[in-house]
């Protein structure tokens, strides 16, 4: 594993940068998945897509282009339908986003692990301490079989994305070093990445985590 380099940024140029090296770190960790896990050329390439846009609108928030985001997935084929769409204060939204705006990353040392195949989790663990959610805006509403949202049916395919992030420790107020965990569905090949979930993970569990709003 590379050396840890949170990369600190001032402008969106600079996170267009970021996200241009997290592509390629994503696509060599695709690439190297066991072959158990392997995912083909285009289910990598699309999770790679997804995880970066995403990534971007947490670095770079911007109202406008995430509702576009947001538009983009519903009505696609797994997703609820566009009059399911949440509506959104933008001031409300935008005083959520500035607390990751910017926030610094460590693009190199990314990952990408396998949840679930075929419905059915996978033996892992997540070290220390881990705070998730469910996605907000409902784009994977056909893929649950229980109210929670985590038993998946038969051809749901669920994987992580990993990206150490330093972040605020909500008791201390200090600086802590995490890993953003942005986790993406998709229900038979070749349907479209959704998002699932996202979250934090502590690896001391040692931090009060304020997850993440996407």
């Amino acid at each position: 594993m590379k050396e840890a380099v949170f990369r600190r940024m001032r402008d969106e140029t600079e996170v267009d940068e970021v996200v241009s090296a997290l592509r390629g770190r994503l696509k060599a960790a695709v690439a190297s998945l066991p072959s158990d896990r392997a995912l083909g050329r285009g289910a990598g390439d699309g999770l790679v897509d997804i995880a970066c846009e995403r990534v971007r609108l947490l670095l770079a928030s911007d109202f406008t282009r995430y509702r576009n985001h947001v538009a983009s997935l519903l009505g696609q084929a797994g997703t609820a339908p566009r009059e399911r769409e949440t509506p959104m204060d933008e001031a409300k939204w935008n005083l959520s986003a500035s607390f990751y705006r910017f926030t610094p990353i460590d693009p190199e040392r990314a990952e990408v692990r396998a949840l679930y195949l075929r419905g059915k989790r996978l033996d892992h663990t997540w070290a220390g301490g881990t705070s998730e959610r469910l996605d907000s805006q409902h784009f994977y509403s056909n893929v649950r079989e229980s109210p929670d949202g985590w038993s998946l049916s038969v051809e749901a395919d669920v994987y992580s994305v990993l990206v150490p992030v330093e972040t605020t420790d909500g008791a201390t107020d200090s600086r802590v070093r995490v890993f953003l965990l942005l986790s993406f569905v998709r229900t038979g090949s070749g349907n479209p990445w959704m998002p699932w979930r996202a979250g934090l993970n502590d690896p001391l569990n040692q931090a009060a985590l304020r997850p993440p709003w996407l």
